[in-house]
């Protein structure tokens, strides 16, 4: 109990940072004095509880005892992550008023974190209700869960790898000075710490900016004139997805639904987290922004509309969030981090 309740403050911690602190040091009143450093991603250190949980279980048990625990495992966490994402459901649209979008995002992420503290790879020694069933081919069953978790991983894995090589196939880097300098100015306020200059390409094979990439990161510009306000806003937007590592929150967001693969609502909820990862891109973008250019950023995403591929992020929106985006973009109000 008392190692559960260090790991749980230690946990809360975490999301208090990613939430809060962060937030405050990259967008805040001294960020515009000193420039914001981005450090840290919640999503490796996730992955990480992931493989920490399924190799405990594994190490755990082995032996005649591995499979029903593989299996105990999995089933759990398809009934809790049901619950808990059925809930968050209904309330969303009232959470999404009161409390800021990144809030929103990690609610999404939140089971992660309550099943890695009271999962017990042992059964209780006095369980409430005992059910009788009928031997089940639990072997079977975690084979068939095993391909398709492979087969949904690895799809996603490959279109990515698809499609990032067919827009860098054709793409040039940016020789236009002026895009350039903007490009370099904006790295340089955004992320003063680092030296590193991520590259700025276009390419004919895409109709919305975007950046992709989960660690050689481009960012790249459909062959399109944009007037040098909608390229800042553009490359702000961009920059900032690249500087969250918001291409690791979606190969995490694939990991999940990968191994929920047969849960519909996880395919739903990963929806919903990214959406809300978006807005709080917007948030971030149009921080401190006057009306004109709300309204700018605004038509910028109704002119690029469209859904995402692989573990991209880019500055267009999907129709099912783009009534979201446009009212906060259009009608910001204060909301609080909770």
């Amino acid at each position: 109990l008392s190692l559960r309740l260090l790991m749980g403050l230690f946990l809360a911690v975490i999301l208090a940072i990613e939430v809060t602190w962060l937030d405050r040091k990259a967008f805040g009143p001294r960020a515009l004095r000193k420039g914001p450093h981005y450090t840290f991603s919640l999503a490796p250190v996730l992955i990480v509880y992931w493989a920490a949980l399924l190799l405990g279980t594994v190490v755990l048990n082995w032996g005649d005892s591995l499979t029903d625990a593989l299996f105990s495992l999995w089933l759990i966490l398809f009934f809790q992550l049901s619950l808990y994402n059925l809930l968050l459901l209904a309330l969303m649209p009232l959470l999404r008023r009161w409390f800021k979008p990144q809030t929103c995002a990690l609610l999404w992420l939140l089971p992660i974190f309550l099943y890695v503290l009271q999962y017990d790879a042992m059964a209780p020694s006095h369980p409430r209700l005992v059910l009788q069933v009928p031997d089940l081919p639990i072997g079977a069953i975690l084979l068939v869960w095993v391909i398709g978790f492979a087969a949904v991983l690895g799809w996603k894995i490959f279109s990515h790898i698809r499609f990032r090589r067919s827009i860098l196939a054709d793409a040039r880097p940016v020789d236009d000075p002026a895009i350039v300098e903007l490009w370099q100015g904006l790295q340089a306020r955004l992320n003063p710490h680092e030296d590193k200059c991520y590259p700025l390409v276009i390419s004919p094979r895409v109709q919305s900016p975007l950046s992709v990439g989960l660690w050689s990161i481009h960012v790249v510009l459909p062959e399109h004139p944009y007037s040098p306000e909608q390229l800042s806003l553009i490359l702000k937007h961009e920059l900032i997805h690249v500087l969250r590592r918001d291409s690791l929150s979606k190969f995490f967001f694939a990991t999940c639904t990968a191994l929920c693969w047969f849960n519909p609502l996880m395919w739903l909820a990963m929806d919903r987290s990214a959406q809300d990862m978006e807005l709080s891109c917007d948030e971030a973008v149009l921080f401190d922004a006057d009306p004109d250019t709300r309204r700018t950023y605004a038509g910028l995403l109704l002119d690029t509309a469209g859904d995402s591929r692989g573990f991209t992020t880019r500055l267009s929106a999907s129709a099912s969030s783009l009534r979201y985006r446009l009212k906060r973009i259009v009608k910001p109000t204060r909301r609080l981090a909770g």
